[in-house]
């Protein structure tokens, strides 16, 4: 009797360490498949640290001698010769309308140097005693072209005019930019006349007297050539001339005159060679027995080949 009540004793603990081991089973297997969560601290908020400002000290640019007015500024070089930077002491009052330093003089205020090319020019229009500081009303920036601009390409005295010229006219336009030119005028006799020429058509040039042919200009450097439009049409060559010349082309381009552009030799401009002086070729010319040519060597003229007499063909002797 006893051993049935421990056998049924050891039954009773059995099912409950088996109940317990179903139960500690599932709920590793729960806690392997769902994670658990980790709840992270809330930062706290708090008032971020004020950012140092630094201190800038006040500067004035100032003369180290004596500046007279009219004086022209050209390159960095002689700006730093000729001024310095200076910082003001605790407590110093700017001047009114002082330059703060030569850096903001060059590139903030005038706008002349851009990275490390100087592309105007500064004039000092009123003078400047030494160690005086540079006012905004001491000086002035002269004005610039564009850098792309034509007017880069064109030397100083000169000015730029434009001609549109046909492939006779202009060597089958072949001429190149930097090639030098002369123009030739050939005009009626009568609008060398004020008091007679006017505006003419085609009809009436016949009224104008006999053609006449002159240099009208020479040694003019052509600076830009534009595109022809369509082939064989008129091309625009710009060349550079003295004002007066300029003002010579813009007159025959209004008249009934015609230009032609003859391209001078390579040879000729390398070695700046001074052209012989030309004269004005008349009807007359053609019929002087003996045309001459000025400055051939030992002043010799060249037969006219319009009157050259052309020998008379000899008869062949008969066999």
């Amino acid at each position: 009797m006893q051993m049935m009540r421990s056998s049924r004793g050891l039954l009773v603990i059995g099912g409950v360490l088996a109940v317990a081991a179903f139960v500690l089973v599932v709920v590793l297997l729960n806690n392997k498949s769902t994670p658990t969560a980790v709840i992270l601290p809330t930062p706290t908020v708090g008032t971020p640290l004020p950012t140092a400002i630094p201190t800038v000290g006040l500067g004035v640019v100032v003369a180290v001698r004596d500046i007279p007015a009219q004086t022209k500024f050209t390159n960095l070089t002689s700006v730093y010769a000729n001024f310095k930077d200076v910082s003001l002491g605790t407590g110093s009052a700017q001047p009114a309308n002082a330059v703060n330093s030569i850096n903001d003089w060059v590139t903030t205020d005038t706008r002349i140097l851009s990275n490390t090319t100087f592309l105007g020019t500064i004039l000092i229009t009123q003078p400047i005693r030494r160690n005086s500081p540079l006012l905004t009303t001491n000086y002035k920036v002269l004005p610039i072209s564009p850098l792309l601009s034509l007017a880069n390409q064109i030397n100083p005295g000169r000015v730029a005019m434009s001609v549109q010229l046909t492939g006779t006219q202009a060597d089958n336009l072949q001429v190149l930019p930097g090639d030098f030119v002369d123009l030739l005028l050939t005009i009626r006799q009568r609008e060398t006349d004020s008091l007679l020429s006017s505006p003419a058509d085609a009809s009436s040039l016949a009224a104008h007297g006999p053609l006449e042919t002159q240099q009208l200009i020479s040694n003019a450097r052509v600076v830009a050539v534009g595109l022809p439009v369509a082939p064989g049409s008129p091309q625009m060559f710009t060349l550079e001339l003295p004002l007066q010349d300029a003002l010579l082309l813009k007159y025959v381009k209004d008249s009934t005159g015609t230009i032609d552009m003859v391209l001078i030799s390579a040879g000729d401009v390398k070695n700046q060679t001074v052209q012989p002086k030309t004269h004005a070729i008349f009807p007359e010319y053609f019929t002087t027995p003996q045309a001459i040519v000025k400055g051939t060597p030992q002043g010799n003229g060249l037969p006219n080949v319009f009157v050259t007499p052309i020998p008379t063909p000899t008869s062949k002797p008969s066999h």
